[in-house]
């Protein structure tokens, strides 16, 4: 069966990425923890069995460090992120299986991911839900328009929008464990500290 894992980043410009975490620990911090985060992504998946789409937000950076012998380097389409994802989705349809990420998550590991395309042989969707009722991970295996479409995307209602479209469409679907995407500096924070407690045990 054919994988395929899109990434979608945005283009690491100072003052462009992270403001709630700028606005607390300057624009310069915010793009730091930004590319650490982005780093961090892109360790984690370098190991995935999967064709690898990377969507800038703005741009395709050529000479970065996301080599182009291991993505596929693409620009985000759409008005929203409900119709970038769906773009981005339309693109690899003909994959057997789709999941999408971001790059907010210091809690994604491969083995999460891993699991997800697993899930998928017995699910129509996968979920990774975000502790603020968003998702770090979105699986599927035939593209389902409707969960891209009046969305109320940033707000805590977008996992039980498409929960309640999943159940309504009778679909089945699997929920992996609640992370935190880091858009504060109480996330970044704790996100930390949580890391050094797994490292002392």
């Amino acid at each position: 069966m054919e994988q395929a894992l899109i990434i979608f980043i945005k283009n690491p410009v100072l003052g462009k990425v992270k403001t709630r975490l700028a606005s607390s620990m300057g624009d310069k911090t915010a793009l730091e923890i930004y590319k650490s985060l982005m780093d961090h992504t892109r360790l984690v998946i370098s190991g995935i069995d999967a064709a690898r789409l990377l969507f800038y937000s703005d741009r395709v950076e050529r000479h970065d460090t996301w080599p182009e012998k291991k993505f596929s380097k693409n620009v985000q389409q759409g008005d929203d992120l409900g119709s970038r994802m769906f773009n981005a989705f339309n693109q690899v349809s003909d994959y057997d299986k789709k999941i999408i990420i971001g790059s907010d998550c210091l809690g994604i590991t491969q083995q999460l991911i891993e699991q997800a395309y697993t899930h998928l042989d017995f699910h129509d969707v996968v979920i990774g839900p975000s502790e603020d009722g968003g998702f770090y991970l979105l699986g599927m295996n035939v593209l389902i328009p409707e969960l891209f479409q009046n969305i109320p995307w940033s707000t805590d209602q977008v996992l039980p929008e498409i929960v309640k479209i999943l159940q309504q469409k009778r679909l089945l679907y699997k929920l992996l464990p609640t992370l935190r995407d880091i858009d504060t500096q109480e996330d970044w924070e704790a996100e930390k500290a949580k890391l050094v407690r797994e490292q002392t045990l």
